[in-house]
């Protein structure tokens, strides 16, 4: 509850964590998965739920659970984009605070050849090494909180009211439907806000 990491993650983001996150005492025997001992571990976030708003005449909101389904997601965007246009399309990804992503998920999915940064860990803009895909910091662009960034917003506002922050959750947790309803509204009223702005 706590955020402290379990052997769940361990065994399936080496790469992001290494082999130093596991203890000495996981890799000399074989432990149960339901037996963690959370004193011998480092914290960390795990993405359990990702989502993706593209605001048009009819916005469109996606999720996924994991960082692989978001590669994947953007991947699959790109091709539709690039038959849809019979060239490639350059495309750019507000974040509000993408440092906190470009942190804990996006560098370790995807390959980066410029990076924009007001100081560590605080990145202004990304771009990956193929230059198809540049996520900026709407939070950066705008200075502002989500909620007030949203607050004239027509359409859709950034719900202030939920605070469940504190559960740990997985890819494989069942998330209730407040849940979701949060996390799409978090971009869609991110996206509704920056076409107003823009």
């Amino acid at each position: 509850p706590d955020g402290k990491w379990d052997i769940y993650h361990a065994e399936r983001d080496v790469k992001n964590y290494g082999k130093r996150a596991i203890s000495n005492k996981f890799k000399k025997k074989k432990v149960p998965k339901n037996a963690v001992d959370y004193t011998q571990l480092q914290k960390h976030t795990v993405v359990y739920l990702w989502t993706f708003t593209i605001w048009s005449i009819k916005d469109w909101t996606f999720y996924g659970r994991t960082n692989q389904e978001f590669k994947e997601f953007l991947e699959n965007l790109h091709e539709i984009l690039k038959r849809q246009e019979h060239k490639d399309v350059k495309m750019y990804i507000y974040v509000h605070n993408l440092g906190f992503d470009f942190t804990n998920s996006l560098c370790n999915i995807l390959d980066f050849s410029d990076v924009f940064c007001r100081k560590a860990h605080k990145p202004i803009y990304a771009r990956t090494a193929d230059g198809l895909t540049e996520f900026r910091c709407s939070y950066m662009l705008t200075n502002s909180s989500l909620g007030n960034l949203t607050k004239d917003n027509i359409r859709y506002k950034k719900n202030t009211d939920y605070d469940d922050y504190l559960v740990a959750r997985t890819p494989d947790t069942t998330l209730d439907e407040e849940t979701l309803d949060y996390a799409c509204l978090d971009t869609a009223s991110l996206a509704e806000a920056l076409s107003l702005e823009l």
